[in-house]
This record gives C-alpha cells, structure tokens and sequence, in this order.
C-alpha cells in the first residue's frame, strides 16, 4: 500500500456562520486509493503567510468537514487531500476563497480553483 496518487475532488464551500465553513467533496477515485482512505486533511491558510493549519477528517468514509474560528473579512486560501497508513496523497491546488463586500453567500459551488463568497 502507498500514499493516494489522487486528491479528493472538491464540490462546494457552505457557509455556517461568520466564522465557519463546512467544505465538501466526492471521495478519492477508487482507482487512485492505493489502499483504504483513513481519512482527510482540509489544510487552509492566509495568502501571503508561511503558517498553514490543519484540521483532520476522519473516518476515511466521511466527505465533509468544518473550519470554525475563521477571521471576518478575511480571504482564505484552502487545499484537501486524503491520506492512507503510509501517508499523505496529492492534494488539489490552493482554492481561494474571498468575501465579497464582507459577507460569506449561504452556498458557494466552486468553478476552476477560486470563488468568491461573503458572510451571511
């Protein structure tokens, strides 16, 4: 068994509140699993800054996760990958997240590798 050769594919942000978000996505093509999805790692951070965060997902059968503590105003920049017992997969490329007028959109579907949302 290896780390997974594939990265979750992310299907939409949903704002909680003015400090949350829950993200969303399709489980890791099987074919890409190289062993059994023990779980998922949202790893988020704000442009420009070195520190990133991370919050694990388990178990490997779950297909969402929340980010709570998250600063109003503030854009954010967010990756998602899987890991197995030997490790972490390919994550996807950094989604930024903006507010747009300082509010978060109820629902946000992702389109490419960005999107804009505001706080409710």
């Amino acid at each position: 068994m290896l780390e997974p050769d594939g990265a979750p594919p992310l299907i939409q942000i949903v704002a909680t509140n003015s400090t949350s978000l829950i993200l969303e996505w399709n489980p890791v093509p099987i074919f890409l699993q190289n062993g059994i999805i023990r779980g998922y790692k949202i790893i988020y951070k704000k442009p420009g800054e070195i520190e990133e965060h991370t919050v694990r997902v388990t178990p490997g059968t779950a297909v969402r996760g929340q980010i709570n503590k998250l600063e109003r105003f503030t854009e954010y920049n967010f990756r998602l990958l899987a890991f197995t017992v030997k490790g972490d997969g390919s994550a996807l490329d950094w989604l930024y997240v903006t507010p747009e007028d300082g509010t978060w959109s109820v629902a946000l579907l992702l389109l490419l590798n960005s999107a804009q949302c505001g706080w409710p």
